[in-house]
């Protein structure tokens, strides 16, 4: 594994990417939320690779919290092409 950390995502390439968004969720109450990643870049944190913060949860105050990075693109549901033939 390697140390250094300037290749990993943080919120200012994360923002500059314009694509992606950074999914909290709570393992303990399962609440989610998108992170604020310009209020991290106005804090003075937009060079601290998202790994190394610190999160925890707005509803139930837990740092138990899984981060997905995803695109903005709306994900659709599956939808059977033809329901008379799904099986029972």
């Amino acid at each position: 594994m390697r140390d250094d950390h300037h290749e990993l995502p943080t919120p200012r390439t994360m923002l500059a990417a314009r694509y992606v968004r950074v999914l909290l969720t709570c393992w303990s109450c399962r609440h989610q939320r998108d992170a604020d990643l310009q209020a991290l870049v106005d804090t003075g944190r937009g060079a601290v690779p998202l790994i190394q913060l610190r999160w925890r949860c707005s509803q139930c105050r837990s740092a138990r919290i899984d981060m997905i990075c995803t695109s903005h693109a709306r994900v659709q549901p599956w939808r059977p092409s033809a329901p008379d033939r799904m099986p029972i």
